[in-house]
């Protein structure tokens, strides 16, 4: 039997994945929470008893264990299992016009690791960037910073989700692969801000529950 091989362009074919989310960004009412979709910045998973070595070999940090991530070269490299790991862009999209792929290192790089996959042996692309939607919450920078800043995201997902995300049980990089608003979901913890990916199908009504959710804020 003949397999496809699928191009690696398909990784940055961004007009490709944008989420069924009509909003792009939404602020609370009392300007306390920002949320962003950035479901068109670049992302890709790799999967096999492979991947941890080829991505080592390749440069890129690997967290030692699953639910765990690490931040580096405007990169989250997020180990969602022994045998399968996520890259997800983090720099910021120079493009006003979110209909636009933003061209960044961390695209270029995920570029070269896509490419590179294809002859790594036990490794298999997982083409998250067209599977799952992206959105990103911040506390209003004029407000509140640090702790409280955390705190604020904490009690926002505590509405929704059953993971307890403060600080304590749940510090800076942690992982939490569980359930927001009814909605299966990948829910990362970065230092000024959270990362929530789930699937695209699903992603206009959890952005109107995430919103919904925010109006205290």
């Amino acid at each position: 039997m003949t397999m496809l091989k699928i191009e690696s362009s398909l990784s940055t074919a961004a007009h490709l994945r944008r989420s069924i989310a009509s909003q792009t960004s939404y602020t609370s009412p009392k300007s306390g929470v920002i949320m962003e979709n950035q479901s068109i910045k670049d992302r890709i998973g790799f999967r096999g008893k492979g991947a941890r070595s080829f991505l080592e070999a390749q440069g890129i940090t690997v967290p030692s264990k699953p639910n765990q991530s690490v931040f580096e070269n405007g990169m989250a490299v997020l180990r969602l299992s022994a045998t399968e790991v996520w890259l997800i862009d983090l720099e910021p999209n120079p493009n006003s016009d979110t209909k636009q792929a933003p061209v960044s290192t961390a695209n270029k790089r995920m570029s070269e690791l896509d490419a590179a996959a294809n002859d790594a042996p036990n490794v298999y692309r997982l083409f998250c960037q067209h599977s799952h939607a992206q959105f990103c919450f911040y506390e209003n920078k004029n407000g509140s910073q640090g702790h409280r800043q955390q705190e604020t995201l904490a009690t926002l997902f505590s509405k929704v989700c059953g993971v307890d995300l403060r600080d304590k049980p749940f510090p800076v990089g942690s992982i939490a692969q569980t359930s927001v608003a009814r909605v299966n979901a990948i829910v990362v913890k970065g230092s000024e801000c959270f990362y929530l990916l789930s699937d695209i199908a699903s992603s206009d009504y959890l952005w109107n529950a995430m919103s919904d959710s925010a109006q205290e804020f």
